[in-house]
């Protein structure tokens, strides 16, 4: 059985390489520091802003998240999946469904696809919000200053839309809990 986060992450193509520049590796310039903090905010990013990809294979580049970085970060991570499948969709899935894909589906992989389905829709999310984090830090920029500021702007605008957003996602939260 394939319990989430329990074995390496290889990000292919484009986002491998977008991935790369926003976590330089060996680098004190950089906007985040591991791997694996880009690849926690990503679907985040992903699913606030709407961008969803597929995976690239067009570019043979490829960028590997080690078990033992995810076992330090796995409670994180599921949380973020959880959350995520809990939101994806919810004005056309029951709350109950929901419920079983955040929780249950991991567990019953072999009798029901769900598991795979989820999994894909987190990786397009991912994959959209890394291209966009990309976007909006990186790409075009001059310098590591100008990365910080794009960044600032980033949490600044991040920030308002998530205050702009709670109230619909509270209202979306007590509908599951009820």
């Amino acid at each position: 059985m394939n319990i989430l986060f329990d074995r390496q992450i290889i990000i292919k193509g484009k986002h491998a390489i977008y991935m790369d520049k926003l976590a330089k590796r060996n680098e004190p310039e950089r906007v985040f520091n591991r791997l694996v903090d880009v690849y926690m905010l990503a679907p985040i990013v992903g699913y606030i802003y709407g961008k969803e990809e597929e995976e690239d294979n067009e570019i043979k580049e490829k960028r590997t998240i080690f078990t033992d970085v995810l076992n330090t970060e796995r409670k994180n991570l599921k949380f973020i999946y959880q959350t995520l499948t809990l939101l994806i969709d919810s004005e056309n899935i029951s709350s109950e469904e929901r419920m079983e894909r955040a929780f249950k589906d991991q567990y019953y992989q072999e009798e029901n696809n769900r598991h795979n389905e989820n999994q894909d829709r987190f990786n397009r999310f991912l994959l959209g919000g890394i291209t966009y984090l990309h976007d909006r830090i990186i790409k075009d920029s001059l310098s590591y200053h100008e990365q910080l500021d794009r960044y600032h702007d980033f949490v600044k605008d991040f920030q308002l839309n998530i205050i702009e957003d709670s109230l619909n996602i509270e209202l979306n939260l007590d509908e599951i809990i009820d």
